[in-house]
C-alpha cells in the first residue's frame, strides 16, 4: 500500500474559510454559537430541520473527538463478494477511494498498488 497525499477536499476547503472567518470575526463567531443553522446557510450548508447542530471550540487545554455515525451494516451478495476478491465491484473501487486518514490539515487516502 503506498500513502499518497492528495488535494484539499471542496468540502475542507470550505471547512477551513469558515474556521478562518470564525477566529477574524467576532460577531460572526456569535451569531454561529447563536443560530449555528443560518449562519452556515451562508457556507452553503443545506441542514433538515429535525438535525440538531452544536458548535464546540477546542481549546489548548481541551480537545473534542468527532465520531461519525456507525455504517449501515448490509448483506453482502456471492456475486459482489466474487467482485470485490477480484477488485472489480464498485464497493471495492469505493472503498480504495474514500478510505482517508485526516492528519493536521492534509489529507492523505491510502491507495492499494
Amino acid at each position: 500500500m503506498n500513502l499518497h497525499v492528495s488535494d484539499k477536499s471542496d468540502e475542507q476547503a470550505q471547512k477551513d474559510t469558515l474556521f478562518q472567518r470564525v477566529w477574524r470575526d467576532e460577531a460572526f463567531a456569535r451569531a454561529l454559537d447563536a443560530d449555528p443553522r443560518t449562519a452556515l446557510a451562508e457556507y452553503g450548508y443545506a441542514l433538515p430541520k429535525d438535525l440538531d447542530i452544536r458548535v464546540v471550540r477546542d481549546t489548548a487545554a481541551l480537545k473534542h473527538l468527532h465520531i461519525p455515525v456507525a455504517p449501515v451494516e448490509a448483506e453482502v451478495t456471492e456475486a459482489e463478494l466474487m467482485g470485490v476478491q477480484g477488485g472489480t465491484s464498485p464497493v471495492c473501487v469505493t472503498a480504495v477511494a474514500t478510505l482517508t486518514i485526516m492528519i493536521g490539515s492534509m489529507t492523505y487516502s491510502i491507495a492499494k498498488d
